[in-house]
């Protein structure tokens, strides 16, 4: 007979208050993060068990609702650092590395591009996962492809909106690359070759002139 492997156990996520396990999460179809991709997200390291620059994670969210005119709650700040502290917790996730996934979005309501009526709630989403840092690629380097960035001219702003993301880094899978380098016309008066502006789903550093760039 073969044998019974343990089954690993739930990880917990935060939905709206509530702690449950990830797998039991929902938001209703009418959420405005599923029918426009209205909302916003952070991710934030954790090295044993320590979250980094979750101040400068913070002071991004804030900066990227405003921009978007999303309202947060008030005292959001004390909530959310709770929420991703007991995540590692409850996760297991104290040692080594880890990710706390944070997602915010204008909340749930008719559908309608116009913003909901005042005083609709944000949706607050987080989950937790373990990291383990690529050191093979590290090692011995990974292949990449350029691909136009097709995204939106508020990149600036970190939003749930990654389809353009999506589609490059599935042009890479298929070119049997490991990310796709996302390129813009030089319309600066450049060499003609384009702006680099960040992978699909990582950011470019290049060292030039003996300095390291990003």
């Amino acid at each position: 007979s073969r044998p019974t492997l343990p089954t690993p156990p739930a990880m917990l996520a935060y939905l709206d208050g509530t702690y449950l396990p990830r797998a039991e999460a929902r938001v209703p179809v009418d959420d405005r993060g599923f029918l426009f991709g209205d909302g916003v997200y952070e991710v934030t390291r954790a090295v044993r068990g320590r979250l980094i620059e979750f101040d400068r994670h913070l002071a991004r969210l804030h900066a990227g609702a405003a921009a978007l005119r999303l309202a947060l709650p008030e005292g959001i700040d004390a909530t959310l650092r709770a929420v991703h502290e007991r995540l590692l917790d409850a996760n297991g996730l104290r040692e080594g590395e880890a990710t706390v996934y944070l997602q915010v979005t204008r909340g749930v309501a008719p559908r309608t591009h116009a913003f909901p009526a005042p005083g609709t709630p944000p949706t607050l989403y987080a989950s937790a996962a373990p990291l383990t840092p690529p050191d093979a690629l590290r090692a011995l380097g990974a292949a990449a492809v350029t691909h136009p960035d097709l995204r939106w001219a508020r990149c600036d702003l970190k939003t749930v909106n990654l389809l353009p993301n999506v589609l490059a880094k599935q042009a890479a899978a298929e070119a049997g690359a490991f990310e796709a380098i996302l390129v813009r016309p030089d319309d600066e008066g450049g060499s003609g070759g384009g702006l680099v502006t960040e992978g699909a789903q990582t950011s470019v550093f290049v060292v030039r002139d003996g300095a390291v760039r990003t």
